[in-house]
């Protein structure tokens, strides 16, 4: 039995706003990008530069299955530097599908 529950007419967004608190949805920006050719589709949510905790959040999913990729979290983490005070991470969620060929 799973700890958590969600209810399956929920968006990703409001499942992020239960688990993780109104105040990471109120500041997220949603990210989609796609390229046929390449079999590649990325969705997402990220926070924008008012948002920043001390912990990083960096939920990545690939082809529907949870993972952990550190150059990814690295280049992201390089990008929100620029942005946010100095010891402070973003939240971030994304959803990746590669053609597994």
């Amino acid at each position: 039995v799973a700890d958590v529950r969600t209810s399956q007419t929920n968006t990703i967004r409001d499942n992020i706003s239960s688990l993780y608190g109104a105040s990471v949805a109120r500041e997220l920006l949603s990210l989609s990008c796609e390229d046929q050719k390449l079999g590649f589709k990325l969705e997402g949510h990220v926070t924008n530069a008012n948002y920043s905790v001390k912990k990083l959040r960096f939920l990545l999913f690939i082809n529907h299955r949870l993972v952990d990729s550190a150059s990814l979290r690295k280049a992201v983490e390089a990008v929100y530097s620029a942005y946010l005070p100095k010891n402070t991470h973003p939240f971030v969620y994304m959803s990746i599908e590669i053609l597994p060929s």
